[in-house]
């Protein structure tokens, strides 16, 4: 039993009612965002949302955020808790959008057909980063500290001595991850919309700008407005280690440069 049936089956026996969301419309338009950890998706989904018009593309199926969701949709099983969410996450104009990582899309995967649980027309976007071995050492700090996000008020020095292997052991996380998605889309045969953090930081508005246009088919007013409290957490400390890490290991970098979504990992 993988993690999101335990999760249904412990909310099943608390035997809740379930509401029917039938009468709520369908969204007229749908989108996802697959992502690697620390690619700037909490900030994305913050960007997103201000804009009005792109509903809230949050980790829907992340087990860790379940719970508390199905407190709202007393859903008994993953295809009523789908139903629900997009019926009732969408934005006033009826827009869908969620964010999902590899391992969250293999839990679901494990239950239903996953994108078969969507429109047809779901337009995916896929976030990663150039720079993966920045984005292990944000990972490693970020799990060593807890400090994920610059909105956070506590470990916010997010102080971590350099460890080699820890890092590498990230990269490989990732990696398998980015391998895992390229799978995906060759056999789903889906050809998403690509994004990296480095755009993100360089022009936000665009990177939103983009999406919207791909969503919406047409391009953004420039009435809308694009915010979000998230900011890069990135510091000295963390070019300090990448840099070190890239010198004591450039085979290593050099290899995954050329075999990043291309080699599985184990």
């Amino acid at each position: 039993m993988n993690a999101i049936n335990s999760i249904f089956e412990k909310y099943n026996s608390l035997k809740k009612e379930e509401p029917n969301y039938q009468d709520i419309p369908l969204p007229k338009k749908e989108y996802c965002i697959y992502f690697t950890p620390r690619s700037g998706s909490t900030w994305l989904t913050e960007m997103l949302h201000s804009t009005g018009v792109m509903g809230y593309p949050e980790e829907w199926f992340n087990p860790e955020n379940i719970p508390e969701m199905l407190k709202e949709t007393k859903s008994s099983s993953i295809d009523h808790y789908i139903n629900s969410i997009r019926r009732t996450k969408k934005s006033t104009d009826g827009t869908f959008g969620f964010e999902i990582t590899f391992f969250q899309m293999k839990l679901i995967a494990d239950n239903i057909d996953f994108l078969g649980s969507f429109s047809k027309r779901i337009v995916p976007f896929y976030l990663t980063r150039s720079d993966f071995v920045a984005q292990a050492v944000s990972l490693y700090k970020a799990v060593s500290t807890g400090y994920f996000h610059s909105t956070q008020t506590y470990n916010a020095k997010n102080e971590v001595k350099y460890n080699g292997n820890e890092i590498k052991k990230w990269i490989l996380h990732i990696m398998q991850q980015e391998w895992g998605f390229e799978q995906h889309f060759e056999k789903s045969k889906k050809k998403p919309f690509r994004i990296t953090y480095e755009e993100m930081t360089a022009c936000p508005e665009s990177v939103v700008g983009n999406i919207y246009y791909y969503v919406h088919k047409k391009i953004m007013p420039d009435t809308m407005s694009v915010k979000s409290e998230y900011k890069p957490i990135s510091n000295r400390l963390s070019e300090k280690m990448a840099k070190k890490f890239r010198e004591e290991n450039e085979e290593f970098v050099r290899h995954w440069s050329l075999c990043r979504g291309k080699t599985k990992v184990w």
